[in-house]
């Protein structure tokens, strides 16, 4: 069982070891302290940054979706006409058929806009789901990183009993 929390460690201790390799953490690394209690500190520095980098990403998006939102608004609906097809224009009606032609292109181009709008709220709608998914990963990884803290810890306590065991059958 030690060696399955050893196995389980290791991706945090590498983790651990990249944090205290950046300059910010030269100085802490140069002082002697419990190896084990150091990768646990990295660890939950490491897992705090991940935290306070992910919610102001959320915070950035909320705001972005909001203002979308908020120019949606702004701008007026109109309902579309009947598809027509293109006529040679009588006489006279020159002008009638070259604004029905610029309301076309303007439908055109707002249906665009509107497609490109929905194609930016895909992609933010994924970006959020795959940030979620890392949180979770992140998380679970913290639960299992405390899990097997607390087992080291309960296998150290029963290693001590039994030695005190024995020495007070000697």
């Amino acid at each position: 069982t030690r060696d399955a929390v050893k196995e389980s460690r290791r991706p945090a201790e590498a983790e651990a070891r990249t944090v205290k390799e950046s300059p910010r953490h030269r100085e802490d690394a140069r002082e002697p302290k419990d190896s084990r209690r150091d990768g646990r500190e990295a660890t939950r520095e490491a897992a705090r940054d991940v935290a306070r980098e992910s919610k102001e990403e959320t915070q950035v998006r909320e705001a972005t979706r909001e203002s979308i939102r908020d120019r949606r608004a702004r701008e007026p609906k109109q309902p579309e006409g009947e598809r027509w097809t293109a006529v040679p224009p009588a006489q006279g009606q020159e002008d009638r058929v070259k604004r029905e032609a610029q309301r076309v292109q303007e439908r055109m181009r707002r249906k665009a806009q509107e497609l490109e709008e929905q194609e930016r709220w895909l992609v933010a709608e994924a970006e959020m789901s795959r940030q979620k998914a890392r949180d979770q990963e992140h998380a679970r990884k913290r639960r299992l990183e405390d899990e097997a803290d607390s087992s080291m810890m309960l296998l150290d306590k029963l290693a001590g009993q039994q030695q005190q065991q024995q020495q007070q059958q000697q």
